[in-house]
């Protein structure tokens, strides 16, 4: 065995180490925060040591051992105590079995009296009206037959995160890309807490979007208007991804879209209002953590930042359009979904798991950073617990997004130089200089049509040699 061998093996070990202290120390989700922000950050730089020591192996064993590790390592953080999130998707989850509609009323309504349970006492936000979809409800009925209870959630995300991995291996196969890569996903602690620790339903979403990349690189259309309906049915948000990916899919893939997401809608039609009312709900009265949106807000006013971050959102997604126009989907969807999250004036530690995978599929450091600072999320507990007031101390609030996007310009420089260019030389951009040369021995009349060609170009070159 060598060195690299007995580095990564070591690394490794201390990564499900740490994953399972972790697991020991959360055990309530509003354990102290300090602990948890910690132990978090081991776990990130642990994962991206072991990315860089994984030893050489075939495409085959790397696919074994990255699989091997995720598994251990998620199974380590089980035990954690789940979020309080769970007990909606409980509940909710109950009424659909019960064919009782969760959107005629908030849950704290009487007319829900007769289905309160201790998962209904614990749920959050009783006051509000759902913000999940049609499709997720049906997920949760699903999920509460296997056992109502937090870990068949826990259990089952685990399960659909690991399939998400396996996707992403499977991906980065198919276009030739490093397998390894898939590890920046694999072994954040981003994933591993947000889905077998706490149990956030946001993986399906997330497994969607990815497997529809997935499908369109094979050019499975259905399969891929499908998996975009799956993950738009589930989240809403999704929505700012789909037109991106339905376009290269075309009309098979956009028909089976609307199919997959329209059928689970039939059963809750007369609520439809209602869901649209909860979506709205949800993506508006919010404030948490925003990076934009609150230095927006603290300069001009909470409705100027709401305005002001939706249209920039807009520039943004018409920008990601043009993007996937110029075959470039990938990054058209990574920046849809990051624009989203950056842009949001709430981003929970969860959130940022939307674009992860992304990131194993086109590495950036600026994200890639967010995989460590995100750990000072956790100290929200320690401030609700000394000051009852659950928010995050200021200077933790910059930390946490500071590295992100001092490396995001560093990252984007060459682009920012672009455009002040053309800010302040605009006659250069309507009208650059440049010369043509064509080598040619004997080239006969396709000389001609290729000066023809030039002659007809909407921005001519100041001379053809």
């Amino acid at each position: 065995m060598n060195l690299r061998w007995i580095i990564w093996i070591i690394t490794v070990a201390a990564l499900i180490v740490a994953c399972n202290v972790y697991a020991s120390y959360t055990v309530s989700f509003d354990a102290a925060g300090i602990h948890r922000a910690i132990l978090s950050s081991i776990i990130a730089v642990l994962g991206i040591i072991s990315l860089f020591t994984l030893p050489r192996l075939t495409a085959r064993g790397k696919i074994i051992a990255i699989l091997s590790v995720s598994t251990l390592a998620r199974v380590s953080v089980l035990p954690t105590a789940p979020s309080d999130d769970i007990n909606r998707y409980l509940w909710e989850g109950k009424l659909a079995g019960l064919r009782v509609s969760p959107y005629q009323a908030v849950a704290s309504d009487p007319v829900y009296a007769p289905h309160r349970d201790h998962y209904w006492e614990k749920m959050n936000h009783i006051d509000k009206p759902t913000a999940y979809p049609p499709l997720a409800m049906e997920a949760f009925q699903v999920i509460n037959k296997m056992g109502y209870n937090p870990m068949s959630y826990k259990v089952t995300f685990m399960l659909l995160d690991l399939f998400l991995i396996a996707t992403l291996l499977a991906l980065l196969n198919h276009h030739r890309l490093p397998l390894q890569w898939s590890m920046l996903y694999a072994l954040s602690p981003l994933s591993l807490l947000s889905f077998a620790a706490e149990g956030h339903f946001d993986i399906l979403m997330v497994l969607a979007v990815i497997f529809s990349l997935l499908a369109l690189s094979k050019r499975w259309y259905i399969t891929c208007g499908i998996a975009v309906g799956i993950a738009v049915g589930a989240k809403i948000m999704a929505l700012v991804v789909a037109p991106l990916i339905l376009w290269r899919a075309g009309a098979k893939g956009i028909i089976a879209a609307l199919i997959t997401f329209i059928i689970p809608l039939i059963a809750y039609w007369a609520n439809l209002i209602s869901i649209v009312n909860g979506l709205f709900v949800f993506g508006s009265k919010g404030r948490f953590n925003g990076p934009v949106h609150q230095v927006v807000s603290a300069l001009n006013g909470d409705q100027f930042a709401s305005l002001s971050t939706a249209i920039l959102f807009i520039f943004i997604w018409f920008f990601a359009f043009w993007l996937m126009l110029k075959d470039r989907l990938w990054s058209s969807v990574f920046i849809a979904f990051g624009g989203l999250v950056i842009l949001s004036p709430v981003v929970h530690f969860w959130y940022l798991t939307w674009i992860l995978p992304l990131v194993a599929l086109r590495p950036k450091l600026s994200w890639i950073s967010l995989s460590i600072s995100f750990s000072l999320y956790f100290l929200v507990w320690d401030q609700l617990a000394t000051i009852q007031i659950w928010n995050l101390p200021l200077w933790a609030k910059w930390l946490f997004w500071l590295s992100f996007f001092i490396l995001l310009i560093m990252e984007n420089r060459s682009l920012f130089s672009k455009l002040r260019f053309l800010s302040q030389h605009p006659e250069n951009s309507a009208n650059p200089s440049f010369a043509i040369i064509i080598p040619t021995y004997n080239p006969g009349s396709e000389l001609q049509q290729t000066l023809a060609s030039l002659a007809a170009q909407t921005i001519r070159p100041q001379e053809v040699i």
